[in-house]
């Protein structure tokens, strides 16, 4: 059980030459159950030596001693303990001499007639005394803060900036004024919109005033363009909506922005590296064990053909031989045909599609369709079709081994200025918030390649019941310039 705080005595100065107005103070006090320590004083060296031994809580004083007043008592206090509440304490005080105390700095008066007024007014006086050193402690830590956030967003290497409701920079950190081109005052209560030529893709007034106005956000959105030069490049876009602490209302939004084309750039060569590899591996096994089987399989035919002219009694066992050895070679050739698809330079992903279903069918005894639109003149670049048509084998391949579906269809259709993948399957389906949060490397790897395509990627339960996989791509972002 926790125990109370026991309120410590008050630190009273008392500016005071007359011995029964003291008591008469101190039992006033006393009478409200108020608990100080005391300290008298009848002139200015005992009041001065008082103040520089350390600032009491309060200080009570006469307006009027022999050779010492209370303006110049308060204006002493004002320098020595600028924070100590000074609350006058006299016979008489007229209007304009009270008026002319509290301009100068007095928290309050009291008439010595009127001695039941003491107590509030020094616990008013010292209340308020705490409430602006707490007030003061705050700010300071709250200054101290914001420096640090300023310093922590300053060095980092992302595009940060706030606006308020009406479109006024608030906010930019060193990264954003670089792209400004400008200094902090400078920037600071700007409209955004003057900078619409600098930030160019970052900036949607329409959208940031919608997500004012709904309260909503956008967390790490890809965006691409090109560049002055006609150079690719990827940013990341967060923005945020900024409230009141209090009412909880929209105050501003917040942006946020990442460069990622140095990782994108990367992540494309790894890919075309492993494309690349790939295809050396599928190269390899056609050139060489291909050619092996196939000549390992003339030479069973031809000594199968000398058994069968001998009636020899080993033929059916190397019938059976020769069985296994033309199901290792089929293996050998589909497993080429995965690591090596069509010539999509040339054939084109539709041809590519089209034989990824063929195949497909004859390697996993399953009904594989494709539809598409009756015209689709589309040349993709050689690497997005590539990504496009792994994700449909991988697709396909997750279809045929875990739906237990009858039935693959792949649909590549145009819609707008995007290109629509979509592959379903006929099976049992999946649970979407389980493969959400436990996604194999497969459904993680479609995901990458369809963000390297500058698109997106869902799986989902489809109303048939079964798993449907759709990606969607910019076909102009996508396309060859041959």
């Amino acid at each position: 059980m926790g125990v109370d705080a026991v309120p410590r005595p008050l630190k009273i100065l008392y500016l005071e030459d007359v011995p029964g107005d003291v008591q008469l103070a101190q039992h006033a006090l006393r009478r409200q159950g108020a608990s100080e320590e005391w300290r008298v004083v009848d002139d200015r060296a005992g009041y001065l030596a008082a103040l520089r031994a350390g600032a009491p809580d309060v200080i009570l004083a006469n307006h009027r001693l022999s050779g010492f007043d209370g303006p110049e008592a308060l204006q002493i206090a004002r320098r020595l303990c600028p924070e100590t509440p000074f609350i006058v304490l006299s016979d008489t005080l007229g209007e304009e001499l009270a008026i002319e105390m509290l301009a100068l700095g007095a928290s309050d008066y009291v008439l010595k007639d009127r001695l039941a007024r003491l107590s509030p007014a020094v616990q008013r006086a010292v209340a308020e005394a705490d409430n602006r050193r707490a007030l003061a402690e705050t700010q300071a830590e709250l200054t101290q803060k914001c420096v640090i956030f300023r310093r922590i967003i300053d060095v980092l290497p992302e595009l940060i900036y706030a606006i308020d409701r009406e479109g006024r920079i608030t906010v930019a950190n060193q990264a954003a004024l670089h792209v400004f081109g400008r200094s902090s005052s400078e920037v600071q209560g700007m409209p955004l919109g003057e900078f619409m030529d600098q930030l160019g893709t970052h900036c949607d007034p329409p959208e940031e005033w919608r997500l004012m106005a709904e309260q909503r956000a956008i967390v790490d959105r890809e965006i691409s363009w090109r560049d002055p030069r006609g150079a690719h490049r990827w940013r990341v876009l967060s923005k945020l909506t900024l409230t009141d602490p209090v009412s909880a209302a929209v105050t501003g939004l917040l942006v946020v922005s990442r460069d990622v084309t140095d990782r994108r750039l990367l992540e494309r060569e790894l890919l075309q590296i492993a494309e690349r590899e790939q295809g050396r591996v599928g190269t390899d096994l056609h050139d060489g064990l291909g050619q092996d089987l196939t000549g390992l399989g003339l030479l069973i035919k031809a000594l199968e053909a000398q058994l069968q002219r001998e009636n020899s009694p080993h033929l059916p066992a190397l019938q059976r031989i020769g069985e296994v050895l033309r199901g290792a070679f089929e293996n050998t050739r589909s497993l080429v045909r995965t690591l090596t698809p069509a010539n999509l330079g040339q054939d084109g992903i539709v041809t590519a599609i089209e034989q990824l279903a063929h195949h497909s069918e004859k390697l996993f005894g399953l009904r594989c369709e494709v539809r598409r639109d009756p015209v689709l003149a589309i040349k993709l670049s050689d690497t997005a079709a590539s990504h496009l048509y792994r994700i449909a084998q991988e697709a396909a391949a997750n279809a045929a081994k875990h739906s237990g579906g009858n039935h693959v269809v792949i649909e590549l259709r145009r819609q707008g200025a995007n290109l629509r993948l979509s592959i379903c399957d006929d099976g049992s389906g999946f649970d979407p918030e389980r493969v959400q949060h436990s996604a194999g490397m497969g459904m993680r790897m479609m995901a990458y390649r369809a963000r390297l395509l500058g698109g997106t990627l869902r799986a989902f339960r489809d109303a048939n019941g079964g798993t449907r996989v759709v990606c969607r791509m910019p076909i102009a972002q996508n396309e060859t310039h041959d």
